[in-house]
């Protein structure tokens, strides 16, 4: 599980141009788009076609809307929902009957909220419940599959491949309808006729939500190899002409679309689809909310914005633009260079956005991974589903997105942390910490963690005052089963001030802040009880840790704080001690950090990957943790760059680098277990750079 790409890549930051190689001349103002030409037209060749007659429709509308199945649709949709999606849903619930299916097929699927501590940092997902794979399949047996009206060979002609591929049988019945002019055998919504031949605007035989369905092409496409990574030139998997006609039709009826990769989500290979279902859907309450948040900051244009996707936890960009056409030009650009370098990625689109989320390429060499498109919207279906997530899913600031952006207009409005220049940085950041940064070397007897013996021949020494404080302070550090955590933090504190060369005044001020930062658990009560509960609740999922764990932070700073104005009573920098202490954690202070406090602040997240660290979660949850390689995963997560709740400076990030790696040999050794090969490679340079150092433990 690689942080970043590789050890010459580093964190996304500040606003800058990517150096360009564009493609593209200029926005398209063409009269004639394919975008145009759907929106602005009427579908033809499906059941929106035949519900124009407005018995038949209102007729439709009596059956969806009886039984249980009518309770279900009017408990998912507002009454304004459902006079929006009025023509759409009779549509769907036409097309549906008439592949075979029963009305309340998606009925099951259901939708919870769930706050998903990522790296520290609370974010707000959606839960789906759905039919097992099994219960799916029975269900799925109960219907009859089409048996097309015609010889093999006529389909044949079409491109369809009916022996091998499912959506080929049910395009077959598409055709058959549309040649017969029989509304009562039409699964489709309409067809449409482009330069890349015909698309299908397709009921989702077997759908997941009500709404579900599909666009894709008519034909089945051998050529297309988006699955293999050494295929350099083929025909890419989502042209300009294929995004065209699927943001038209995701404006046209306010439907959100989903795509997934080839070896990431179930799909089927050869003929690529988009999945689509109204944005009402509780599935897309977090997209709605991010496009919202990104609208709010940044409304569309004509131009083009690429923008990070905002309360996401993952490297997600989002491509924007009030000009479809140019949208569509530029994202298949994106896509065809990510698909060159054999790049998974998943898709989803609505209102004008584009979403690009990427995956972590070389855990998919052997095997295909399905967390799906609905990542994209912060959603997942169970805890093993979000584990694959969280493994195969680049956190903010991980992901190289430069190469790929360099086809883009050098107009480009660039809203997010995405320069050339950035990487550049990071290598000059990662060649100063290879050359003066001293990794920790912790005592050969662990026990003795926690005594100041890992202080004692830091270079620069520690200034008397900080030593006589932490010498005070020895009682009331440690308490939740941590033992040598404020020593290490005050270890990294005084290595990254002088990787850094703060100057004197700001490395004591951080120094004092490290040794009292987390002193305030001294005044809650039985506070090694409360964390246990607190484990206990976060495993559970009870909905009352974050809460709990809420309050327990604020309450450790406010104690904090006063310990601090205790032990430096008359000490001239107080004031800016405590307020470092007084928000280290929630971060909620509303100024400007100084250099001190980034630099205790970065300490401390790199804490969270040394070994002090690992040995608190595997004692606090020694059955998780006992395997070695999930260990890892675990601290490795705690690394995040990007935003307020991680590391600011670029060295922290190598630096945390390292010590992740000092850990992994030490839990090594202690287990007699081999490091991981994905552990190994991905951290090779900070294994060689460890393993040439002969002042370690």
């Amino acid at each position: 599980m690689p942080i970043d790409r590789s050890p010459d890549q580093g964190p996304n930051e500040n606003i800058n141009p990517v150096p360009h190689l564009s493609r593209i001349s200029g926005p398209s103002r063409a009269r004639d788009t394919v975008y145009k030409q759907i929106v602005e037209g009427a579908l033809e060749g499906g059941v929106l076609e035949g519900l124009q007659d407005p018995v038949l429709l209102k007729a439709v509308e009596r059956e969806m809307l009886s039984g249980t199945h009518g309770k279900v649709l009017l408990k998912s949709f507002s009454l304004e929902g459902l006079k929006k999606y009025r023509l759409f849903l009779a549509a769907w619930h036409l097309a549906l009957k008439n592949s075979g299916v029963p009305l309340n097929f998606a009925d099951t699927t259901t939708f919870g909220k769930k706050t998903v501590w990522i790296s520290g940092v609370p974010y707000h997902f959606t839960t789906v419940q759905t039919l097992s794979p099994q219960e799916r399949k029975i269900l799925m047996q109960r219907v009859s599959k089409y048996v097309p009206q015609r010889d093999s060979k006529y389909y044949e002609k079409m491109g369809l491949n009916l022996d091998q591929c499912p959506l080929c049988n049910n395009l077959s019945q598409t055709v058959d309808a549309q040649q017969d002019k029989a509304l009562d055998r039409s699964n489709a919504f309409g067809v449409m006729e482009t330069d890349e031949g015909a698309f299908v605007f397709l009921v989702n035989k077997f759908p997941y939500l009500i709404g579900d369905s599909l666009v894709l092409r008519l034909s089945h496409n051998n050529l297309l190899n988006s699955a293999t990574a050494d295929a350099k030139e083929r025909l890419p998997s989502v042209s300009k002409t294929m995004l065209e006609v699927v943001f038209a039709i995701s404006d046209k009826f306010s439907l959100a679309a989903q795509k997934n990769h080839p070896k990431d989500g179930e799909t089927v290979l050869n003929h690529t689809h988009f999945k689509l279902a109204p944005e009402e859907n509780p599935c897309f309450d977090n997209m709605m909310s991010m496009i919202k948040k990104l609208e709010e900051v940044n409304p569309l244009s004509d131009g083009l914005s690429v923008s990070r996707a905002p309360n996401c936890p993952f490297d997600m960009i989002v491509l924007s633009s009030n000009n479809r056409s140019l949208l569509a030009t530029a994202a298949s650009l994106v896509l065809e260079e990510m698909e060159k370098e054999g790049e998974v990625f998943t898709l989803a689109y609505a209102k004008g956005h584009l979403f690009i989320l990427p995956r972590r390429k070389e855990l998919y060499k052997d095997e295909a991974i399905n967390t799906g498109s609905g990542v994209n919207l912060l959603a997942y279906a169970n805890s093993d589903h979000l584990k694959d997530i969280l493994r195969t899913t680049p956190l903010m600031g991980e992901f190289n997105w430069s190469p790929f952006l360099n086809v883009l207009p050098a107009d480009t409005n660039y809203r997010l942390e995405l320069t050339a220049s950035s990487y550049a940085k990071f290598k000059e950041a990662s060649r100063k910490v290879f050359e003066k940064y001293i990794p920790l070397s912790y005592p050969q007897d662990r026990v003795r963690l926690g005594y100041g013996e890992m202080l004692e021949d830091v270079e620069p020494p520690l200034p008397d005052f900080v030593k006589r404080v932490f010498e005070s302070c020895k009682g009331v550090q440690d308490l939740r089963n941590d033992e040598g955590h404020a020593e290490t933090v005050t270890y990294f504190t005084n290595e990254l001030a002088r990787v850094l060369n703060l100057p004197e005044r700001e490395r004591e001020i951080a120094l004092l802040a490290a040794v009292l930062h987390d002193t305030g658990y001294s005044e809650i009560d039985d506070i090694s009880a409360k964390f246990a509960d607190l484990t206990k609740r976060q495993s559970s999922g009870d909905p009352l840790y974050d809460q709990l764990n809420q309050e327990i932070r604020i309450a450790h700073q406010e104690g904090s704080k006063r310990v601090a104005e205790n032990k430096l009573k008359g000490y001239e920098h107080l004031e800016e001690v405590v307020r470092i202490v007084s928000h280290h954690d929630t971060r909620d202070g509303g100024y400007e950090p100084s250099l001190a406090e980034w630099c205790m602040r970065d300490a401390d997240l790199i804490a969270r990957v040394s070994y002090v660290s690992a040995r608190a979660a595997k004692a606090r949850q020694p059955e998780r943790y006992k395997d070695l390689s999930e260990l890892l995963e675990k601290l490795e997560r705690e690394i995040r760059v990007g935003d307020v709740y991680g590391l600011h400076f670029l060295e922290s990030l190598q630096i945390a680098r390292i010590e992740l790696a000092n850990t992994a040999l030490i839990l090594s050794e202690e287990s007699n277990t081999p490091l991981p090969k994905w552990f190994k490679e991905e951290y090779k340079k900070e294994l060689e750079f460890l393993a040439g150092r002969s002042d370690l433990s």
